[in-house]
């Protein structure tokens, strides 16, 4: 049996000798230590180019194109990367200048051998413009999101080369065009993940039926009627003790004369210069702020001015004759709806078919075939995403703080198309339907608590305001403008102040940056807004450590849940970039905006998702250590 093996063996060894003698096979020493690197298998070819690779012992190398024959090819150019597959100093490198258009339109075969014997071959393609050499012609291009996205180069045909070169980099500029608002249905269909997580939010249109949210805010109307009865007969607007409103809405168009005829937002981004100006939308201004923009044209307006008087302590239409006047003073989720043919949900009344509809009684349930309204989405994705920065002259303090001191562009109904996201290079839009943002400032503010501070600290006016401002809930104040408020709440302030926040410039503005004193924040970094309201918290693990406890001077440990824990995945679906670009895989944020709140009624979509920061899921363990 082994003599048969060994025979066998002989005999293959023989055969494989005869082949290679005859030339069958390229020796595979040769293959091992050689490459044709240009033209690759299966490229593209055009104008003039060079024919190139490596080879790590010969005397010559040759290269044969479509069997006319062999060129011999430069050999021995510097080529240190081959050093270690070669063992020597690296001058293995070969090159031929060949111009492409000699050969004509269509597949091509290049053969290279070295000393004679073929090391490789590939196949390519040969595309023309229609001459061996072309005279005479000059153009220039630029070809968009290349190298990267948001960026473009320019390219100029070169005569010499038979070929376009690059001549310049930039940045993609944007072509901001306008579209109108958008529900969040629409963005459902490039970003589902979001679409479905903000659906559990109360962001998302809960406001719209929260028996308390319209209670305290048709309360806050009613309780300021008296004042307003009173301020309609008085025509110095400017005279901050003045009531002229409440707290619906003021639109440009009112017969209010002054400064009192702008609302709380406003599409002019002025200055806040009025204590009418701060009430004028207050509730809304946060909860909707997209309605009250819009609402600057009458056909698209969902909430009315208020138009009611107070009457035998009761508070009725002012004109019980006028529709108009009587739908005034209904709570305002009565106005977010629509019905009409053609209507669809969250439609914009006056467009599409929509007409606003009310309930037979205020407060009342919808009317049959009612739809909600494009107000009843309540914070949608266009608020968010198109926001520009902090608008500082219509803060109170000039801070950004309070009231929705967002900076927006809105033309009518309609807005710039920009959307800005938490990435700085955000890949191309299909069909440019949007243009994604790469404003470092705008993707900073977005990042940052202080996008938060705009509406979490709540500062109603007070006509009567002269004390210093603090961090009290009764002291008010009056801003240099004159404007009176007194500070209701309080929650950005107290995360600006506290330990979470570090106090200290952000190296990534609008990042986690280092702490002044780590034992003040057990985390050792700034935890923003969103590394406890946007990430897997409170179910991304728990974190141990141990405080002080300054009253009664002894160490706690604490075991919580840890913030800044965000889950890895793509920002948009497969569809939703240019061709030719993929979503890349990274780390994104949720948007349930995980909380504290209850609500008091679920049905189904608008049901948050509960933060069990006060159940379950966080356990405080106490252990005194020390007097």
């Amino acid at each position: 049996m082994g003599s048969q093996k060994r025979t066998r063996g002989s005999n293959l060894m023989l055969v494989l000798l005869v082949a290679l003698s005859m030339g069958f096979f390229t020796p595979w020493s040769v293959r091992a230590q050689a490459r044709l690197e240009n033209p690759a298998v299966d490229s593209f070819q055009s104008g003039i180019g060079v024919i190139s690779g490596w080879v790590c012992q010969a005397s010559r190398v040759d290269i044969a194109i479509d069997g006319l024959g062999t060129l011999q090819a430069a050999y021995g150019t510097s080529r240190n990367d081959t050093q270690q597959a070669c063992g020597d100093d690296g001058n293995n490198g070969f090159g031929l200048l060949f111009n492409w258009n000699l050969l004509g339109n269509g597949t091509h075969t290049v053969r290279a051998l070295a000393d004679g014997t073929e090391f490789a071959n590939a196949t390519f393609t040969v595309s023309t413009l229609g001459s061996e050499f072309l005279q005479g012609a000059s153009g220039q291009s630029t070809l968009a999101n290349f190298p990267a996205a948001r960026k473009q180069v320019t390219i100029q045909w070169q005569e010499s080369t038979q070929n376009f070169v690059i001549t310049a980099e930039a940045d993609l500029p944007l072509q901001p065009g306008r579209q109108a608002f958008q529900s969040p249905e629409v963005c459902a269909e490039c970003h589902p993940r979001q679409f479905r997580e903000f659906r559990q939010a109360v962001h998302a249109g809960y406001r719209n039926v929260s028996p308390t949210f319209n209670g305290l805010e048709l309360a806050g109307n009613a309780l300021a009627q008296a004042g307003v009865d009173a301020g309609r007969l008085n025509t110095d607007v400017t005279n901050p003790a003045v009531v002229n409103n409440n707290l619906r809405p003021v639109y440009s168009d009112t017969p209010r004369q002054g400064v009192n005829n702008r609302n709380l937002v406003h599409p002019l981004n002025e200055l806040l210069q009025s204590n009418n100006q701060l009430r004028s939308g207050f509730c809304l201004g946060c909860h909707s702020p997209v309605i009250i923009n819009i609402g600057e044209i009458t056909a698209h307006r969902e909430v009315p001015e208020w138009d009611g008087v107070l009457q035998g302590g009761a508070i009725v239409p002012r004109n019980p004759s006028n529709p108009n006047s009587v739908n005034s003073i209904r709570p305002l989720r009565d106005f977010h709806l629509v019905a009409g043919e053609g209507c669809q949900p969250f439609g914009l009344k006056g467009i599409g078919g929509c007409e606003q509809v009310f309930p037979a009684e205020p407060g009342g349930p919808p009317p049959p075939g009612a739809l909600p309204s494009l107000g009843a989405g309540s914070i949608t994705c266009d608020h968010c995403h198109n926001v520009l920065g902090p608008d500082h002259p219509r803060s109170l303090q000039n801070d950004g703080f309070a009231n929705t001191t967002h900076l927006f562009d809105i033309s009518g109904i309609d807005l710039l198309s920009i959307k800005t996201g938490p990435f700085p290079n955000p890949v191309p839009v299909r069909d440019t339907f949007h243009t994604a943002s790469s404003n470092q400032a705008n993707i900073n503010y977005i990042r940052s608590s202080e996008f938060c501070d705009s509406c979490h600290d709540v500062r109603p006016p007070n006509p009567n305001a002269v004390a210093p401002d603090d961090l009290t809930h009764t002291t008010t104040t009056a801003n240099t403008r004159g404007v009176g408020h007194y500070r209701l709440e309080n929650l950005s302030t107290e995360h600006f102040i506290g330990p979470y926040n570090c106090r200290i410039p952000d190296p990534d503005g609008g990042g986690p940056g280092p702490c002044i004193n780590a034992s003040d924040n057990p985390f050792g970094q700034r935890i923003r807004c969103q590394d406890c309201h946007m990430s897997l918290f409170p179910y991304a693990g728990e974190s141990t450590y141990t405080v002080r406890d300054m009253t009664n001077t002894r160490d706690v440990q604490i075991t919580s849940p840890t913030p800044a824990v965000f889950p890895i995945n793509t920002a948009a679906s497969e569809n939703a970039t240019e061709p030719g670009f993929t979503p890349p895989v990274r780390q994104v944020t949720t948007h349930q905006f995980t909380g504290i709140d209850v609500p008091l009624l679920s049905d189904g979509w608008s049901e948050p998702r509960f933060c069990r920061i006060l159940r379950r899921r966080s356990v405080y363990r106490k252990n005194s250590r020390g007097g």
